[in-house]
């Protein structure tokens, strides 16, 4: 039977390309993507069927419903299956996102694109026609509405492919030259009595050649892909009551080995760890993602087992280690399981273990797309404990998403460990999630738990960092010392 099939992928895609039409093989390594497919054949129905997937993986929800179309009694044309990427950035995706993704909410997260896409470009269009006319040029001709028109596609183009590192260079790009235009305008009230003086003549040039804002521009992004291929160390010193020795405690997180950052770079932070000799290191999740190979997923932690510590190597999942947000994974989960494994670091996941008969280390499965995996609260993990053994032992908690921080306190958690938010990455992300009231990058105190976000050792999705550092972090944790008066 003659058949069209149209395969619609959309969220913010792993591959970071541009929407276009591919085959089907480039729907590999997608971010929270939601599938939606739909078949005409020769009855003349229209079948559409979605699937969420959330971000854990490990739910999935289906639904189909079927609309007429016209009324034909054959299909003569048969159409490869293909594919439509439209990759949007997480933060416009969450407040569109429920328990199943229906054809209005397509409808939006297409026009968001659109709109991206017209300001930009609109932007791109008008600004260049003023630059245009500073360097002595005609902007009506009709040269230079083709130029400008091009201009204004690329331009826009660019600032639409949300998760393509291109898109954040032609943003702060527009930014800045936002910005400037909103300093003249303000400029021009103030000194609307001077323009003949020399000084406003200077600024009104400067302004209208766009010289200052590319040359900060430049920096900027200078700063930003240098920034993302520089590990620092970050430490921390911690004290507690309760009767423990000191523990220097090493925590790696979001390494997304192989993707944006060089092995290199991996490799000298791990070295870098190594020399600090922590007495046990914990992965703290996303160390590889949908873009790693299952090559270099064996080599990560083949590299990271080698550490010497005296209580071992302990890791937990984040959203992207198991792969769960593409649609051809490199490999299994039981492939990444036995692998860490096999390099002698111990998964947590919803369980405890206990080291040196003084610290409860408890890992969590991750949470998921808005807290959907169903996992075990940490009441749950650690109710096998005996109460005396809970008040009187560190307890820490590795959860790679800095969530739940007030339950973990309830639970009588001293500290928690967490990485996934990349402390923003993209200036000012980070402080807008602080302004939300949710955990960043830093220590906090969140009832008797400490909380320690770290920034991760890289970056995700682009290969620049233009807030806060990439990192490894050192906690020494001792006991209190008493003073008597």
């Amino acid at each position: 039977m003659n058949f069209f099939f149209l395969q619609v992928h959309w969220g913010a895609s792993s591959n970071r390309y541009w929407p276009f039409w591919s085959s089907n093989k480039s729907a590999e390594k997608l971010w929270d993507t939601w599938v939606l497919s739909a078949s005409v054949c020769g009855t003349g129905s229209f079948s559409v069927h979605t699937a969420t997937h959330s971000m854990s993986g490990s739910a999935h929800e289906a639904q189909s419903f079927s609309v007429d179309l016209w009324k034909s009694k054959k299909c003569e044309r048969t159409l490869d299956a293909t594919t439509l990427h439209f990759p949007l950035f997480p933060s416009i995706i969450t407040s569109l996102v429920k328990e199943r993704i229906d054809l209005m909410q397509m409808i939006i997260m297409i026009a968001m694109l659109c709109v991206i896409f017209g300001l930009t470009g609109t932007y791109a269009f008008c600004k260049s026609g003023s630059m245009i006319e500073f360097f002595g040029g005609n902007k009506k001709t009709r040269k230079m509405r083709i130029i400008r028109i091009l201009i204004a596609v690329v331009i826009g183009g660019c600032s639409a492919m949300m998760s393509h590192t291109i898109s954040m260079v032609m943003l702060h790009l527009i930014v800045l030259f936002l910005f400037f235009d909103v300093v003249a305008f303000v400029l021009r009230l103030f000194l609307r009595r001077k323009k003949e003086s020399g000084v406003y003549q200077v600024l009104h040039k400067i302004y209208r050649c766009g010289a200052l804002p590319v040359v900060i521009f430049v920096v900027v992004m200078i700063y930003g892909l240098t920034n993302m291929t520089e590990v620092k160390q970050t430490d921390y010193s911690l004290a507690t009551v309760k009767e423990i020795g000191n523990y220097k405690i090493a925590l790696l997180t979001d390494t997304h080995f192989d993707t944006i950052q060089s092995k290199d770079t991996v490799k000298e932070a791990l070295t870098n760890l190594q020399n600090q000799n922590p007495d046990f290191l914990v992965l703290g999740g996303d160390i590889v993602e949908e873009n790693t190979s299952y090559e270099s997923m064996q080599e990560i932690f083949a590299m990271a087992g080698k550490i010497k510590t005296k209580y071992g190597i302990y890791y937990v999942y984040g959203n992207h280690d198991r792969q769960p947000y593409t649609t051809n994974k490199a490999y299994a989960e039981k492939q990444l399981d036995e692998t860490i494994e096999k390099n002698g670091i111990h998964i947590l996941k919803d369980s405890y273990t206990i080291i040196n008969d003084e610290i409860i280390l408890l890992g969590r499965d991750d949470a998921g797309w808005g807290n959907t995996s169903g996992r075990k609260t940490t009441e749950e993990i650690l109710q096998k404990i005996p109460q005396k053994d809970r008040e009187e032992k560190y307890i820490i908690a590795v959860d790679h998403q800095p969530i739940e921080a007030e339950e973990n306190a309830q639970a009588g958690v001293d500290l928690e460990l967490s990485g996934h938010t990349h402390a923003g990455q993209i200036w000012p992300i980070g402080h807008f999630t602080e302004m939300a009231g949710q955990l960043n990058y830093g220590l906090y105190q969140r009832g008797s738990c400490k909380v320690i976000v770290s920034s991760g050792e890289a970056g995700w999705g682009y290969s620049m960092r233009t807030q806060e550092h990439c990192e490894y972090v050192m906690i020494n944790l001792q006991k209190a010392r008493v003073k008597f008066l």
